[in-house]
């Protein structure tokens, strides 16, 4: 092979490398963002949505993954979430609208 394809090969699985960890870094931060809220997390995955390169504050650039996964508040509907990751740091968690789950503690 020559040095080229090496190259590209490399690329090819740092990306690869870096994609997983990131995929990883989303669930993370999706169900820790469920549990803030006391809200379960569904199915323990994070699908990505989209990949594009953006500026980070300091002016490097970087690559923004977004990922959506599903929650519940009452075990019964399914809601949808999205997660933002500029490269390493969280941009954003949205939620769409749901019940809030029931407090045992108050009847109210």
């Amino acid at each position: 092979m020559n040095i080229i394809t090496l190259m590209i090969a490399g690329l090819l699985a740092w990306y690869v490398w870096v994609s997983l960890r990131t995929k990883e870094q989303a669930r993370y931060e999706g169900r820790v963002a469920c549990e803030r809220q006391q809200l379960l997390f569904l199915d323990e995955s994070v699908v990505l949505i989209h990949t594009r390169l953006r500026r980070n504050p300091r002016g490097r650039v970087v690559f923004k993954r977004c990922y959506t996964f599903e929650f519940t508040s009452d075990g019964a509907a399914r809601h949808h979430g999205q997660i933002c990751l500029l490269g390493k740091q969280v941009e954003s968690i949205e939620m769409e609208p749901h019940r809030l789950p029931i407090d045992e503690h108050n009847e109210y």
